[in-house]
């Protein structure tokens, strides 16, 4: 994958409780938010590096 926004959506999407429907008191907004700050840094860096990676194999011709 070249691109980093899904898998950072990947990952979000993970982290949430896909049983636990969204409470009347709660956002979609606010159920997001607080799926993302469960993201590690480190997770955040992997995925970076990856991409990154994955770029200079697309500019070098090798295959993804």
């Amino acid at each position: 994958e070249l691109n980093p926004l899904e898998q950072f959506w990947l990952v979000v999407k993970n982290k949430q409780n896909p049983e636990k429907r969204l409470q009347v008191t709660e956002s979609l907004q606010s159920r997001i938010v607080s799926a993302a700050n469960k993201v590690l840094i480190q997770h955040l860096e992997n995925i970076i590096k990856h991409s990154k990676n994955q770029f200079i194999n697309c500019l070098n011709h090798f295959s993804v």
